[in-house]
């Protein structure tokens, strides 16, 4: 009895999935500078360092109509990314926003592509991102509350996204010069559009694209030996793998010393039956996690 359940274990955990959507997942943010030679610029032409957030809906960076944060108005006047690094572990220390994000590079030619990688955690699932228009008197290309998972909860795989250019509504000026007036009364935040003269200057395109993509988690072939790096990995599915998996999980809840082997009932999940199947071996795999 025990053979043939090893038969069928060893050819099922290779081609059913552990589970659906991870609450951990990976991206690779790439920005590409599209400010091209035939578009008007000066030669200092440049993106400043990337810098944004992943947080919930409670909050926005920033918002069309709405005035500009600190953090915001010296991201688009300057390029200066310390004030709103400090705006957002506020928004980390209150709960609304996770993780703090920045590009590699501080300095991004007009025609550059800045590429890094992010964590985002499905709790947190929008995406703010802007940058610097330099020189400028306070313009910046960016998105905001950009969600990575679609209306059923799972990761959106990959976005492109030719992003949009606004002014800050902090500084007057209409070349492309950082040498400017404040804007008083202060103003609010608002689209380039092509047919005002602070939009032509760009043409009638997106100077800059975001593709955005998803990293596939590492899959768990089943052989745990070989999947978390252990002596013995043969490649083949057998019983000591699903030994190693109750010794990776350790002692069971609830202060038993030992796992017996009934998953659903060793860690209180629906459906234990006192019995070892292919589904606690599943189930192993889902409480395991991605592999490393």
């Amino acid at each position: 009895m025990m053979s043939r359940f090893l038969k069928v274990l060893g050819v099922m955990a290779l081609t059913t999935p552990v589970s659906a959507m991870q609450t951990q997942a990976e991206y690779e943010i790439s920005f590409e500078g599209r400010w091209t030679s035939d578009l008007e610029r000066p030669g200092s032409a440049h993106f400043s360092r990337l810098i944004g957030a992943t947080h919930n809906s409670n909050v926005s960076l920033f918002e069309v109509g709405q005035p500009a944060s600190t953090g915001v108005e010296r991201v688009a006047e300057t390029g200066n990314t310390s004030s709103i690094q400090s705006e957002i572990n506020g928004l980390i220390a209150d709960g609304d926003a996770d993780r703090l994000v920045a590009g590699t590079d501080s300095f991004i030619s007009a025609e550059e592509t800045n590429t890094f990688t992010i964590d985002v955690n499905s709790t947190y699932p929008l995406l703010s991102l802007l940058t610097m228009i330099a020189p400028s008197p306070d313009w910046i290309v960016g998105f905001h509350d950009l969600s990575l998972v679609d209306s059923e909860g799972d990761w959106i795989s990959q976005i492109v996204l030719d992003v949009n250019s606004y002014d800050a509504g902090t500084e007057n000026g209409s070349g492309l010069s950082t040498s400017n007036p404040a804007t008083n009364p202060r103003g609010v935040i608002s689209a380039l559009d092509i047919a005002e003269p602070n939009g032509a200057l760009f043409g009638a395109g997106s100077i800059a694209r975001v593709t955005i993509t998803r990293i596939p988690p590492p899959v768990c072939t089943g052989d745990i030996a070989d999947d978390f790096g252990f002596a013995g990995a043969d490649g083949q599915v057998s019983f000591g793998d699903f030994l190693l998996s109750l010794t990776l999980l350790g002692p069971c809840p609830g202060g038993t010393p030992g796992c017996d082997g009934d998953i659903a009932d060793d860690f209180g999940f629906a459906g234990g039956d006192g019995q070892v199947s292919f589904g606690d071996f599943l189930l192993l795999l889902t409480l395991l996690g991605p592999c490393p």
